[in-house]
């Protein structure tokens, strides 16, 4: 089953934004939508945008390879 995961993972990001659209198109709030799927309506609204979770601030230094120093 875990060996599955990564294609069921695409799946699901490809169906989840429809489903909120969809929701959108019967005049329902992000926040309703949310309650639906188990999510914030700030994390519906990025479904329906096709946007990902926002990076950190640590997070997006990190995989860009630079190294602030606080301090120095």
């Amino acid at each position: 089953m875990l060996r599955d995961w990564p294609g069921r993972h695409e799946t699901l990001r490809e169906i989840r934004p429809q489903g909120v659209l969809t929701l959108r198109g019967q005049r329902m709030t992000f926040d309703e939508i949310g309650q639906i799927i188990g999510a914030t309506r700030q994390q519906a609204e990025r479904i329906a945008k096709g946007r990902r979770k926002a990076k950190s601030a640590v997070e997006s230094s990190d995989r860009s390879g630079s190294r602030h120093q606080i301090g120095r």
